[in-house]
Formats: structure tokens, C-alpha cells, sequence
């Protein structure tokens, strides 16, 4: 499956937003500072981190000569609150396995080798993330885990723009120079290459609460 630029929705914002995401922080005034996680450290960090999940539609996939498409592409985000590390893959559906598989191999497992528990997950209430505990993955996924599933379908809260902030960053700091530095990508060409961009993206926000 191969990627084209002529369907991206990278060219939804101006240039001049774009400037602006990418000098600055793109979760600033949405996190803790950096003071208050000193302060959670001890205090108001105790039974876990709090992270918020949420998908975006990305672009088409599109058939190039002989090579058939396969639909949409959409990209799983999770923001951690209290530190500012995200995580973000791609898949060519939306469902609620996807968003488990986000939880199982990059999230949680990222959490267990820094010693943080993970407390609560905010979500919106969409099908992949919302069912019944006994048959919805999603749901199951994080009563197993012992994690509380919480929604942000209230646009007063500040903190339900922390995926939404994401996702603008990685557009402009991420995708867009991805796609333009190859005509064409895989599915698993990009996820590799976002892996590394979001390794050196986390160990940067370790670095301004350490």
C-alpha cells in the first residue's frame, strides 16, 4: 500500500500556523508544568499518570499504476498529562482493536520500563472506545489493566485539546516532511520513521521534567 500526497490533510492549516506549531512547545499551557510535576511527584501523581487517547483521519490511500489502495489512514494518539510524552501509529482502519494495539505495544510497555503507573485514559465517545466491559477489546483492555476509562466529550476542559494539539505538531513537524522527502511510503516505511521521531520526542519532554 502506498502513500500520495495529492489527499493529505496537511494542507488544511495556513502557513502561518504552521510556523507557529512548529516553534513552539505543542502541549504548552495543556500539561503540568514543570513545577507542578515536581510537585506531583510526591503529591498528585500518586495511583498513576493520566492520559488522553484520541484518533484522526490522516489522508487516502490512493492506487499508484498496477498497485491498489486500501482506503483511509488514520493515526492513534496518546498524550500523557503530567509529562508531556506522546505516542502515535498508523493504521489503515479505525476500529477498537487499533486502539488497543496502540495501548499494547507502545504505551503501556513505555510506562512499565519508567516504573509510572498508568491510572486513568480520557477518551471520546466513539465506538472504538466505548462498549460493553465483557465484548467491547477497548473496555476489556483497561479493566484487565485496572485502568479507569474516563470521557472528554466537554470542550471546556482544557486538557481534552491535548490530542488535538499532538496531532497539529506532528502534521507539520512529522508527516508533511515525511511525505515530501518520498513520492511514495508504506504503511510500515512511515511507522518506522514516526517510532524514531517520537523517541526523540519523549526523551526531549523527559528532559525539561527531570
Amino acid at each position: 500500500m502506498f502513500f500520495t500526497k495529492a489527499k493529505s490533510a496537511l494542507d488544511d492549516e495556513d502557513s502561518g500556523t504552521q510556523e507557529n506549531s512548529t516553534r513552539a512547545d505543542p502541549l504548552a499551557g495543556f500539561t503540568r508544568s514543570d513545577e507542578e510535576f515536581e510537585e506531583g511527584k510526591t503529591g498528585r501523581s500518586i495511583g498513576g499518570h493520566s492520559l488522553f487517547q484520541e484518533l484522526f483521519f490522516f489522508c487516502n490511500v490512493k492506487n499508484v499504476g498496477d498497485v491498489r489502495g486500501t482506503g483511509c489512514i488514520y493515526v492513534e494518539t496518546v498524550v500523557d498529562r503530567d509529562t508531556g510524552c506522546a505516542f502515535a501509529k498508523v493504521y489503515p482502519a479505525r476500529n477498537a482493536m487499533n486502539s488497543v494495539d496502540t495501548l499494547s505495544t507502545r504505551v503501556l510497555p513505555y510506562f512499565k520500563k519508567m516504573g509510572i503507573a498508568v491510572k486513568e485514559i480520557h477518551t471520546r465517545k466513539t465506538p472504538e472506545y466505548c462498549g460493553l466491559v465483557p465484548i467491547h477489546p477497548f473496555e476489556t483492555f483497561l479493566s484487565s489493566y485496572h485502568i479507569q476509562h474516563l470521557s472528554t466529550n466537554q470542550p471546556g476542559k482544557p486538557y481534552s485539546y491535548l490530542c488535538v494539539q499532538f496531532y497539529r505538531y506532528l502534521q507539520y513537524e512529522f508527516f508533511q516532511p515525511a511525505l515530501r522527502m518520498k513520492f511514495m511510503l508504506t504503511l510500515d516505511e512511515l511507522q518506522t520513521d514516526l517510532d524514531a521521531f517520537m523517541e526523540a520526542f519523549n526523551a526531549m519532554r523527559w528532559k525539561r521534567v527531570s
